[in-house]
């Protein structure tokens, strides 16, 4: 078990995280990710590589209403790649932010991030709760072996989290998905501020 430590004040809404998770390894830490944060910031505004064109159809408006099973479904179908691509739909970001958390694959955090950074305050708070549920989640084979793309995503999470410029509603809880990523070897924990701390 990891040292205790004191953690920052999360409110209330971060901690249904596990409850969340139920309805929906350890890679090498990347080096050098004090020296590469700086430039995070570039790397969360990457433009994800064009799929094939998104059709927003029966099973999209089904999840959009909340269901659980139906968001699964659409999850499944989808893929991580193909809903972090829907992030850049308006009309479909908001159901995409919560399917990321039940999709199976290597998580998309970098876009996540980008919205937790950029995004209004509702989309925020999505992506921040999607990539709480998705620290939380024990990392899988297929996920290990793209180290890179998970090493772009601790970047850009780890930007928002130093941002003293970001409301501290966003960077609390995005320092608290990066200590449970420290825990699964993603990065160290000296890396993650702690200026958020309670004193």
């Amino acid at each position: 078990m990891a040292a205790t430590r004191r953690a920052p004040r999360v409110p209330t809404a971060v901690w249904i995280v596990a409850a969340l998770s139920a309805a929906c390894g350890r890679p090498e830490p990347p080096s050098a990710l004090a020296r590469a944060a700086a430039d995070a910031g570039s790397s969360a505004s990457t433009p994800i590589d064009a799929g094939p064109p998104l059709v927003l159809d029966d099973l999209w408006a089904l999840a959009r209403e909340g269901d659980d099973l139906d968001l699964s479904r659409l999850a499944r179908r989808e893929g991580p790649a193909s809903l972090a691509r829907a992030l850049d739909v308006p009309e479909a970001r908001p159901t995409a932010l919560r399917a990321l958390a039940c999709a199976d694959g290597p998580p998309e955090i970098a876009p996540l991030a980008r919205v937790a950074a950029k995004g209004d305050a509702a989309d925020a708070a999505k992506a921040l709760d999607t990539l709480l549920i998705l620290a939380a989640r024990p990392r899988r084979a297929e996920e290990i072996e793209d180290v890179d793309l998970l090493r772009e995503g601790i970047l850009a999470l780890l930007a928002l989290a130093r941002d003293p410029a970001s409301r501290r509603e966003r960077r609390v809880p995005a320092i608290g998905a990066l200590r449970m990523f420290a825990d699964a070897g993603m990065l160290r924990r000296e890396e993650i501020p702690t200026d958020l701390d309670a004193k």
